[in-house]
This record gives C-alpha cells, sequence and structure tokens, in this order.
C-alpha cells in the first residue's frame, strides 16, 4: 500500500503545515504501508520544519519514494534526502546552499549566531555526502547557491534517477499464477474495465427482448468480445443490434462492435420533512388562520364605523335643518318687538 505526502510550496510559516504532514507520516506508520511517495515542489523555508519532516521520514520504517516534480530547493532538497529513492523530473531542478539567517545584536551576539549558521551548513551538507552525493561535485552547487538540473543532480548523486511515465502491460489469463500484489492489481484492472464498460454479465449469456439468446466468451462483455448464438459457443451470432432492456448490443462479424445504455430517467422521491420543518407548517397555518380572524374582525370594525358615521352625518343634516328653520331677528326687528312689549306691559297688556 502507498501513502501519498505532498510538499508543495514554502516549507513551514504560511506554506506547507509541518504538523499535518507530521500526521500523515505517522498514520502511514500505523497503517504499516509499504511505501511514502512524497512529491515535492519547494522553494525551500525553515530549517527547523524541514530537519522535523526528514527525520520523521527516515525513522517511519516504510519505504521512502521522493519524486520531484518541480523545485526542491533550500530546505526542500535536503528532505528529498530521506529518500531511498530518488527521482527528479525531466524539466525538474535543485538547489543546495549553506544556512542564512536574519540577526540583529551586539558583535559577541552576531558572532554566537556565525558560529551556529556554520554548524547547521556543516550538518546540511554532510546530509548530502551521507545519502551518496558526490562531494567534490556539490561543494561549489553548495557555496555558490546554484539552481542544479535533472541530469546535474542526477550525475551528483543528489538524485537517484528520472522521473518518468509509469509503463505497465498486464496480460491476464487463467493459467496464470499470480502473486498476491498481482491479483490485486488485477482485480483493479478488471473493476476499472467493468466501470468503463459499464456492464458486466454473469455466466457470459443473455437474453434480448425479442427472445434470441447471445453467449460471449469469456464473463466480461466489452467491445471485442466474441458472441455466438449457440451454447457451444461454435455458431457467430448473426450481424445486427440485440435489444436487453435498456442495453443494446451491436453485433458485427461474430463480436460485440459497440454497447449503448440507455439513460434512464429516476424520480427522486421528495426528502421526508423533518421535524422541524413540519413544526414551521404548523406554525404558517396558525399565522394564517390568525391574520384570516384579524381581517374579519377589521370587517365588522370598518362595517362599525361606517354605521356610527352614517349616524352623525344624519343627525348633523337634521341639526343644520333645524337651525335653518329658526327665523333670523334683526337688531331693527328686536327693538321694535320690546318697544311693542314695553307699550303693551304699560298698557296693562300681556
Amino acid at each position: 500500500m502507498e501513502k501519498y505526502v505532498f510538499l508543495f510550496g514554502e516549507i513551514g510559516g504560511f506554506g506547507v503545515d509541518t504538523a499535518s504532514i507530521l500526521k500523515e507520516i505517522a498514520q502511514a506508520k500505523i497503517d504499516k504501508c509499504d511505501t511514502i511517495v512524497v512529491q515535492i515542489s519547494s522553494p525551500g523555508g525553515y530549517v527547523y520544519d524541514g530537519r522535523a519532516i526528514y527525520n520523521a521520514l527516515k525513522t517511519s520504517g516504510c519505504n521512502i519514494r521522493v519524486e520531484i516534480i518541480g523545485q526542491a530547493f533550500s530546505i526542500a532538497s535536503y528532505i528529498a534526502m530521506a529518500g531511498d529513492e530518488i527521482l527528479i523530473a525531466d524539466k525538474g531542478e535543485m538547489m543546495i546552499h549553506q544556512a542564512w539567517t536574519f540577526a540583529e545584536g551586539n558583535a559577541d551576539d552576531l558572532r554566537e549566531m556565525a558560529d551556529e549558521l556554520e554548524t547547521m551548513s556543516n550538518e546540511i551538507f554532510n546530509i548530502y555526502v551521507s545519502r551518496g552525493a558526490d562531494e567534490t561535485k556539490i561543494k561549489p552547487y553548495f557555496d555558490e547557491e546554484k539552481i542544479i538540473s535533472a541530469s546535474e543532480a542526477i550525475e551528483a548523486g543528489l538524485a537517484t534517477g528520472l522521473l518518468e511515465p509509469l509503463k505497465a502491460v498486464a496480460r491476464i489469463t487463467k493459467s496464470n499464477k499470480s502473486s498476491k500484489m498481482e491479483k490485486t492489481l488485477i482485480e483493479k484492472l478488471l473493476a476499472s474495465v467493468n466501470k468503463l464498460m459499464k456492464h458486466t454479465i454473469k455466466n457470459a449469456m443473455i437474453t434480448a427482448d425479442n427472445g434470441d439468446i447471445l453467449y460471449f466468451e469469456g464473463d466480461v462483455v466489452e467491445v471485442g468480445t466474441l458472441v455466438y448464438s449457440d451454447e457451444a459457443l461454435e455458431t457467430p451470432a448473426a450481424d445486427g443490434d440485440y435489444v436487453e432492456g435498456s442495453t443494446t448490443y451491436s453485433v458485427v462479424d461474430g463480436a460485440i462492435s459497440n454497447i449503448v445504455e440507455a439513460e434512464v430517467e429516476v424520480e427522486e422521491a421528495p426528502p421526508a420533512e423533518t421535524e422541524e420543518v413540519v413544526a414551521l407548517k404548523a406554525e404558517i397555518e396558525a399565522l394564517k388562520a390568525t391574520i384570516a380572524a384579524d381581517a374579519t374582525a377589521k370587517s365588522e370594525l370598518d362595517s362599525e364605523l361606517k354605521r356610527i358615521k352614517d349616524v352623525l352625518v344624519t343627525e348633523k343634516v337634521n341639526i343644520v335643518r333645524k337651525a335653518s328653520a329658526v327665523k333670523h331677528e334683526t337688531v331693527a326687528e328686536k327693538m321694535k318687538r320690546l318697544e311693542a312689549e314695553n307699550q303693551a306691559r304699560y298698557k296693562g297688556i300681556k
């Protein structure tokens, strides 16, 4: 079983999450993977992050295959040295260099930092050499920070070979005595073929909708499979199309020339309503009932208000009419009336 680990981008910092990579390697160790494939395309990064990943790979107990598919610069090239096999793409590149850092402080601080950098540089260089790199060839690369091509990396011993496309040919016969791994590969191959052709026939025969029976050579039906009209597999089936349900098999010269699967539309059942949906629907219905009741009450109130308004209007009209019926008395008329009343009073006439 293979486990892939991807180192794409800066190692550590805001790039590759070192903790996640270490967890993946630990899980591969727990799963007892045969091989961990480390694919690298990185400009480098932090030394301590790279060292942790390198150590985790070296102590995993798994075979390590490093595939440099782009760059393996700086600390990424250090990680690559954990590989039992280090393959680099034809257009891939490597770059090795002495350790460096940013520093500040007094003279003593800087001298101490320089000593630490020198120690770290020696350790990094020794990793390349102990892995099998040619010390004489890689020393200029290390000191000059030169970008190294795939061929130069292989020649210098920093890589073991070119990363090339995998070419595999499988031949399956009933008489093959395969190893456990070969059987697994065969099963995967057959599964892929079955999925691609979308059709596997058990017992090597079908009955077409018109009653014709087709007998196939083998258990897997695909383009090129020989087909017969008799169980003894002696008489080739006649050319034509044979329909079985939603599948049409086209036969030409006694072999399957095409397989067509009709698309069947399946009506999806509506999803079951959750308790929350049912409760919401009930709440909506209650609100609708409340709104309807409010509408009825409003209608009744409007009717009552209209009745009161009509009464008030009627009363107003009556008042106006009564007011218009009273004769208006002018000042002259009032003086004349009062004079007449006085004269009558003096004469004893009421």
